[in-house]
């Protein structure tokens, strides 16, 4: 049962994160709507209480105000993932500009990426970016967009995720890992983003940029070879054929407002 006095959710995007992510607000009485690209889970999402439509967001769409409730909740998460399939890094910006010229709502949250950084040590929410790929400008670009509509937003920069169904250990299991072993990783647990993004809600924190990211960061060979342990799988081959990176993307903003990680290192058995 909705509390009436609970803002309604709109996501847009119930994949991997959107998802769990919708039922945690449905457990907190929130009214949710959602959207998947799948066929076979829009079923699902209807059976477990969510207004779900099945939309695949692209320039030439069916005119978005075929979708009653979802375009017009109180507060929207866009989740749509960045695809490396797309012919055009641009195509994503232009994916995102179609989306949000339909919505009519109070808040937009956007999960967006720590890979708009250079790579660099210490990075923080304030640093100035100069792109050095074409990606990169198109994730800054969207954000910068984001920040122009008659709406709040929050931006939610997140670092690598896993979790949930996306097991490190078996990732890269018996694999060679071609990226330098020794470098540093930026990762947050699926259940982290979740709750990061419960507390921007309760707390407001609106109109501000924010990293989602642990707090420590641990060398690639570290985390790799401790998931594959936890797994009993094959531990994986490093390759130091790769170019060291010391990026690093830090969190104390979020955590100067209070919020603390239920994991603060990837190096730390799932407690799901």
């Amino acid at each position: 049962m909705q509390h009436k006095n609970k803002p309604t959710i709109s996501i847009i995007g119930c994949g991997w994160l959107g998802e769990p992510l919708a039922y945690q607000f449905i457990q907190d009485q929130h009214k949710v709507s959602g959207t998947t690209t799948s066929v076979d889970k829009l079923d699902t999402l209807k059976q477990n209480g969510i207004n779900a439509h099945l939309l695949s967001v692209c320039a030439d769409l069916t005119p978005l105000s075929l979708f009653p409730g979802i375009f017009d909740s109180n507060i929207t998460i866009i989740t749509i993932p960045f695809k490396r399939s797309l012919k055009r890094a641009a195509d994503y910006f232009d994916q995102i500009c179609y989306l949000t010229s339909h919505l009519k709502t109070d808040w937009i949250i956007f999960t967006s990426s720590t890979s708009v950084y250079p790579d660099l040590p210490n990075l923080t929410e304030d640093i100035t970016i100069t792109p050095s790929s074409e990606r990169q400008e198109t994730l800054l670009g969207v954000e910068n967009y984001l920040t122009t509509l008659p709406c709040k937003f929050t931006i939610l920069r997140l670092a690598g995720l896993y979790g949930g169904s996306r097991q490190l250990g078996r990732f890269l299991s018996n694999k060679t890992v071609t990226k330098h072993p020794d470098s540093p990783v930026n990762l947050i647990h699926l259940d982290d983003v979740i709750r990061l993004i419960q507390y921007t809600i309760e707390r407001d924190l609106s109109n501000m940029i924010i990293n989602g990211v642990s707090d420590s960061h641990p060398s690639r060979k570290t985390v790799y070879s401790f998931h594959s342990q936890q797994l009993g799988l094959p531990l994986p081959r490093f390759s130091t054929s790769s170019p060291f990176s010391n990026k690093t993307v830090l969190n104390q903003k979020i955590k100067d407002y209070g919020f603390y990680f239920k994991y603060p290192t990837p190096v730390m058995k799932d407690k799901t």
